[in-house]
């Protein structure tokens, strides 16, 4: 089991104020969200989709994301203290729906069982007897059950495979490239960002 990140130095808060009073509010907005390199890099859809979050808040008049790592806000009345808490919890749901913090993902299968050609009615139709529980087709990784996998295959598409099958345990000429891609580059991020 992974530990949580601390979201809390990766995503400040920064008054324009604070950074240079000389500085105009007009230019820059009231407050800046920022974020550590390692989360706007290696989590940019997650960023991209957080400027979403904070343009729908109460009382933003407007957001700015012209730096990788940085989101300007627009809204005098809006509490940045308040708006960054909110900003966390976001990021720390999303985290743990993609499965990124507790390492449990889920392995689905696009085939159970290996095929067997067989003629019915002097019709030729596949059937997976063999090994029934086995999987045969590409192995993807998904978060929770039900959503869609890693690379985004989409989870109608796949089997649950039976048991705890682990993708460390998945053959390697089965796994989905991207999955594991994704995989690797996730638990590596994870683990640059969580202190200690």
């Amino acid at each position: 089991m992974g530990r949580r990140p601390s979201l809390e130095v990766c995503i400040q808060v920064e008054r324009v104020d604070e950074v240079d009073p000389t500085v105009r509010r007009e230019d820059v907005g009231d407050f800046a969200v920022t974020y550590s390199d390692l989360l706007s890099h290696d989590f940019d859809d997650l960023v991209w989709l957080s400027v979403d979050l904070i343009d729908q808040m109460p009382g933003v008049d407007g957001v700015l994301h012209d730096d990788r790592d940085i989101i300007s806000v627009w809204g005098p009345s809006v509490d940045p203290e308040a708006t960054v808490t909110v900003v966390r919890k976001w990021w720390d749901d999303q985290l743990t729906r993609l499965g990124h913090i507790f390492g449990d993902r889920f392995v689905g299968t696009e085939q159970l069982g290996r095929p067997r050609f067989g003629i019915v009615l002097g019709e030729s139709r596949l059937r997976y007897p063999i090994e029934p529980e086995r999987p045969f087709g590409t192995c993807h990784l998904q978060a929770p059950s039900y959503e869609t996998a890693l690379c985004g295959y989409p989870n109608e598409g796949l089997m649950a495979i039976r048991g705890s099958l682990r993708w460390a345990t998945v053959s390697d000429d089965l796994k989905c490239a991207t999955c594991e891609g994704r995989r690797a580059i996730m638990d590596l991020s994870i683990e640059r960002i969580t202190p200690g």
